[in-house]
Parts: C-alpha cells; sequence; structure tokens
C-alpha cells in the first residue's frame, strides 16, 4: 500500500496514618474505566502518602453494604487503598447478606454466603486498585469485605477519607478475632464494576536485571515482541548491541546477536538485527545483514540458523538479486514455512514463500489479479501472514482502481475482500492494508481516496464490521480517534490496536471484552510510575491476552503483557472452555470449603471458593463451548 498508516489499625474510629511510597515494576493493575456496578464514593485525589481513613488487613476487614435492584455480571471489585507493608496483596469479595444491616460474620468466609473472592496487589502513593472477580449476582443485598490471611492475602494497607461519599453506605469494620462489628463514620470509596480490568505485567524493562542463557543482563533498550498461538515470544534486546531472544516456556535464549553470531552462509557477523520478527512452534523469523553491504531474512527453525534470502540471490524467475529484503516490514512463519516481501531492481515487490531452501512467487506484477482486471501494480508490504499453508496479503491496481485482500487457495489465487463493495463506515476503499488472518477470519485496515478517512475492520464474528474509524468516540476516553497505528494485532476472534485522539493521547485499545475498550492510556499511573508513550505499529494479541511496549518514566522501556481474567469455567487460560478445562477439575476436585492443593488447582477454582467443587463444574458445563469456540461466558 503507498499511503503509510500511522492510522489503565486497630481502632473503633478514624485514625491517622502515615504511608511509606513503595515502588515495583514487575506487577501492576491497569486503570481502566467500565460501568460502576456501585461505588460508595465517588474517588478522592489519588497518589496520596498521608491522611486519615481505616486500616485494611488481618485485624480489622473493611466492608459495605450494598443493593442490587437487577441482575448483573461483576467484572471487577476494589477501592481507593494505600499500601503499608511491601505491595503484598489484600483480599476482596463479595457476601450475600440479608439487608442493610446485616453485616457479614467470619462465619460467612467458610458457607455458601461467600460468592467469591480475589486478591488485590496494594501500591503506594494511594490509587483505585481492583481485583477481577466475575459472578453472576441477582437483585438482593450483598457486602463488599476487604482485609487480608484469607485466600492468600498477606497484605496490609489502608483506605483514604478524601472521598466524596455518593449518598449514604454504611462503612464497617470487621474484627476477625473476635467478630466484633464496628460503625464507621467513613468516606472510604469501594466499588463494584461490570468489566474486568487488565493485569498488566512487565515481560522484561530497561531498569531490571533479566536472565537470559542462565545469566543475568540488563537492557540499553527493548523492541516489542512478537507470539505464537503458545504465547511464546521473540523479541530484540539491547544489551551491548543488538539481539534477537525467543522466550519458550518462561525461558529465554538467544537467537541471534550483532557483532557475535555468523551469517548463514559467510564468514561475517550481522551488524544489523530488525526487530519485525515473527515466532511459531519455538522456530524464528527475522531480518538482518551487514550494513551498506549485505541484507537478508533469517530463520531460527530446526534448532540452528539457516538463509531464506538475501541480496546476493536473484528474484525467482529473473536473473536480477533481490535489492533487499525489506527492513521495515513483517516476515510471516508457520511450520518452518516463510512468506516475505522482495524486489529487484528493475522488478516490482512481489509476495514470495520460502520452504526447504526452495523460493515460490505467490504473487508479483505479472499475476492476474482474481476477480479484477490487470496485474498487480503493488502490494501491501506491511505483512502477508500464512495459516494452513494459505498465504494472505493486500495487493493494488491504481490504473484500474482496484484494491484488495487475497488469499491463496486450492485453485490459485482468490479474492477475500476488494473495494467494488462498500465498507461500513468509510464506504469506497481506495487502499486495504495491514492484513491479518487467524482462523480463516481477517482484520485490515482500509482508506478512503485522499486518505482523509481510515477504518480497522474485522470479520470475526461474521460479516466485515467496522471496530473503528476516525471520528469514532475514543472509548472511555475524549474526543474521537484521528490517528492509527497498523497493522492491527488479531487472533481470529479479538483485534487490538494502537490509536490516537485529537490532542495525540496514545492508547492500546481492544475488543476482548465485545465492545471496543482501552487496556491502558499515555499518561495512566500504574505501580507509581506514569506511561509516556508506546511503540508505533507493533504488538500482538493470543486469547486474552495482549502484548506491547510502553515508555515510562526516566526513559524506561517496558515489553508489557496485558492479561484478562479467563471466562469461568476456562481452567487452562485458552480462552476456550472445553475438556480440557474438564480433565483439570477432575484433578483438582475437594469437598466443599477445603482449599484447592497447589497453583495449578487454584486456577482450577475459577470461581474464587477457594476450593474445587461441584460449583466450578456447575461453571464449567454452563460455560462449555468447544476448542475454537467462543464460551457464551467468555470475551
Amino acid at each position: 500500500m503507498r499511503p503509510s498508516i500511522h492510522a489503565g489499625f486497630e481502632s473503633t474510629a478514624l485514625s491517622n496514618w502515615f504511608a511509606v511510597s513503595v515502588l515495583t515494576t514487575y506487577f501492576f493493575i491497569g486503570a481502566v474505566s467500565a460501568e460502576i456496578l456501585f461505588e460508595s464514593a465517588a474517588s478522592g485525589p489519588t497518589q496520596q502518602v498521608s491522611g486519615s481513613g481505616l486500616r485494611v488487613g488481618s485485624d480489622f476487614y473493611v466492608a459495605v453494604n450494598f443493593q442490587l435492584t437487577e441482575t448483573v455480571v461483576t467484572g471487577s471489585i476494589g477501592g481507593h487503598f494505600t499500601d503499608f507493608d511491601a505491595e503484598a496483596p489484600i483480599f476482596g469479595a463479595i457476601v450475600k447478606v440479608d439487608g442493610m444491616f446485616d453485616f457479614v460474620r467470619v462465619a460467612d468466609f467458610t458457607s455458601p454466603n461467600l460468592l467469591g473472592a480475589t486478591l488485590i496487589p496494594l501500591v503506594s502513593p494511594s490509587d483505585n486498585l481492583s481485583g477481577n472477580l466475575r459472578l453472576t449476582l441477582e437483585p438482593g443485598w450483598y457486602a463488599l469485605v476487604f482485609g487480608s490471611t484469607r485466600f492468600g492475602a498477606t497484605g496490609d494497607g489502608g483506605t483514604f477519607d478524601n472521598n466524596q461519599p455518593n449518598g449514604f453506605s454504611q462503612i464497617h469494620t470487621l474484627k476477625p478475632s473476635t467478630g466484633q462489628i464496628f460503625l464507621q463514620a467513613s468516606t472510604a470509596r469501594l466499588f463494584v464494576e461490570s468489566e474486568p480490568i487488565p493485569i498488566l505485567e512487565v515481560i522484561v524493562d530497561t531498569e531490571s536485571l533479566f536472565l537470559v542463557d542462565g545469566d543475568l543482563m540488563s537492557f540499553r533498550s527493548l523492541q516489542p515482541p512478537s507470539v505464537s498461538r503458545q504465547n511464546d515470544l521473540a523479541w530484540l534486546g539491547t544489551p551491548l548491541s543488538n539481539a534477537l531472544y525467543k522466550t519458550i516456556d518462561g525461558v529465554t535464549t538467544t537467537v541471534a546477536r550483532e557483532h557475535s553470531t555468523l551469517i548463514p552462509g559467510t564468514n561475517d557477523t550481522f551488524n544489523i538485527i530488525q526487530s519485525r520478527c515473527a515466532i511459531d512452534n519455538e522456530s524464528v523469523t527475522f531480518h538482518g545483514g551487514i550494513f551498506n553491504s549485505l541484507a537478508g531474512l533469517y530463520t531460527h527453525v530446526r534448532g540452528h540458523l539457516e538463509r531464506v534470502i538475501d541480496t546476493t540471490m536473484s528474484v525467482p524467475g529473473g536473473t536480477d538479486p533481490f535489492a533487499f529484503p525489506r527492513f521495515n516490514r513483517y516476515s510471516s512463519i508457520e511450520l518452518g514455512v516463510i512468506t516475505f516481501f522482495g524486489n529487484s531492481a528493475t522488478s516490482s515487490v512481489g509476495v514470495y514463500k520460502w520452504q526447504d531452501g526452495k523460493i515460490d512467487v505467490v504473487a508479483n506484477s505479472s499475476t492476474p489479479i482474481p476477480n479484477g482486471r490487470g496485474t498487480f501494480e503493488e502490494f501491501d508490504e506491511i505483512v502477508a501472514p500464512i495459516e494452513n499453508g494459505v498465504i494472505a496479503f493486500a495487493g493494488h491496481n491504481v490504473t484500474e482502481g482496484i484494491a484488495g485482500i487475497y488469499r491463496t487457495g486450492p485453485q490459485g489465487l482468490e479474492m477475500v475482500y476488494d473495494n467494488s463493495v462498500p465498507l461500513p463506515g468509510i464506504g469506497f476503499a481506495y487502499a486495504m492494508g495491514g492484513v491479518r488472518m487467524r482462523d480463516g477470519k481477517f482484520a485490515f485496515v482500509a482508506a478512503t481516496e485522499g486518505l482523509d478517512d481510515f477504518g480497522i475492520y474485522t470479520d470475526a464474528n461474521g460479516p466485515v464490521t467496522l471496530v473503528a474509524t476516525f471520528g469514532t468516540p475514543v472509548p472511555d476516553g475524549t474526543g474521537t480517534f484521528v490517528l492509527f497505528f497498523v497493522p492491527p494485532f488479531f487472533d481470529g476472534r479479538h483485534v487490538a490496536f494502537q490509536g490516537a485522539n485529537e490532542a495525540r493521547v496514545d492508547g492500546i485499545y481492544t475488543t476482548i471484552l465485545g465492545r471496543l475498550a482501552p487496556i491502558v492510556i499515555e499518561g495512566a499511573r500504574i505501580s507509581g510510575t506514569t506511561i509516556t508513550g508506546f511503540t508505533e505499529n507493533l504488538g500482538a494479541i493470543q486469547d486474552n491476552k495482549v502484548y506491547f511496549r510502553a515508555f515510562l518514566e526516566n526513559d524506561t522501556r517496558a515489553i508489557i503483557k496485558a492479561s484478562y481474567p479467563a471466562p469461568p469455567g476456562d481452567v487452562t487460560d485458552d480462552a476456550y472452555v472445553d475438556l480440557r478445562d474438564l480433565a483439570r477439575l477432575g484433578v483438582c476436585f475437594s469437598d466443599a470449603f477445603v482449599a484447592a492443593d497447589g497453583p495449578d488447582c487454584a486456577d482450577a477454582d475459577f470461581n474464587g471458593d477457594t476450593d474445587v467443587d461441584l460449583g466450578d463444574y456447575r461453571s464449567w458445563f454452563e460455560c462449555l463451548s468447544g476448542p475454537g469456540v467462543k464460551s457464551v461466558c467468555g470475551y
């Protein structure tokens, strides 16, 4: 495509306290807006280190009763908290009560009145902090309770009294050692929200040591990762010089390093390694070479480096060497088969496939356009994805006014979409590109003539639908989108992308929740630091996880994974509810109120009541879908 698309104390009364700030860079709770189902108070100023409030810990639990008048599905619970004890978590729970003054009792935590619980990591200075808890609540009375020494919580923190009360909410404390209840004249903010909050985890950053090949090292810079279906990562980092790494099952090893790794077929070492890599089944492909001398595409497949193409090799069907494999574009890999763009000095760009040392033409300037007129004049060079041997790409014939998305099929090339049919939101497209393909579904970007409007589209749920276009209101933000960065991230069901509003405030957005929603926005404070920006164009999504690079304060760079909680019944955390989850439930099954044994079984306790019993089986059955089928309970 020609256009360049840039297209979050023991007391019966109030007690004053002072909190010391503790900063960590490893585990964040994102601050993303959702519908508030209940809040005792609107938030006062956050980032506080001292003030009055209530202690939340092992000696006293803080609670509030609330009433629902209709059935709701919760996503998260939390409050305006601060940390006293090195960011250890507190618990949050929802307990069934009989009315406004039927307060929670200690015995409720070992009875069916306990409906669910979650952990909430604390930070200092103060912030509105949440833990994910997905429950269906019928009309009636409930209690929100926060404390420690249950559900694995060991934290010690407090609330603030700088919030604005939202009507009357009777804040009270429970002393678990005696069972006493104390009414409090507090303006603590405790809330229930309708949507899960993504947990943001730093995979690696430039301020910390990271284990690679068994050695601890630090990085001067980082580039965003590629991700496989198995949630394996490939990413570029710079300790002393650029090096490409892959993380498989949590273990990171070096693929290639500048100035030390030999270029296949030569006696020279790489002095350029580019970040736009791809990973599949532990194999990685990347661009690299020698500056102003040799440019190539290489793969780490079958345990060693191989050359795919370089500037000493001829374009298939011709005698001219490749001018250069496109450093600023992606390649794709599946089971050792690689797709890429390339051209010679005298020929236009083509789409090519490499397999077992042999290169074939997928499409070039001699290829007739399916369902169109003439041959391809141009290709969108961002990415040509491959899946189950099918290769997709976007191509154009400007002379004939044709722009479309195409794929290989049993009878040759076939048209998937073209601009003979108007797209929702922008009408007839002038250009299409940024193609992503998964499970036979597509996500892509289209632009109008004059490039005055862009749209992100997907057919993940049937006919092509608009995800966002210029003029789409920024969800949970201000203004409308005026800028997108492509390609979008896509896993066959969900889309994610980076976009910006008129004020050039960038954010990462996704459709995981069934609607367009922000994951995190530039300027958000997380764990005592601020996100100051993101990397243009690059990121990945797989199931309920989104990966991207962010810039933090003090010129820190970090690769971040945003994880949404698995839907009920999804024990294996792959965003499907199927027989694999049932197998885990069978291994972990216990009597009611008997704590789940081990971390794997803790994952099987997806209803949050600390045991794996018939309640978990019931949720699994009600949410059962199947491999590759979206659960009715999922996102």
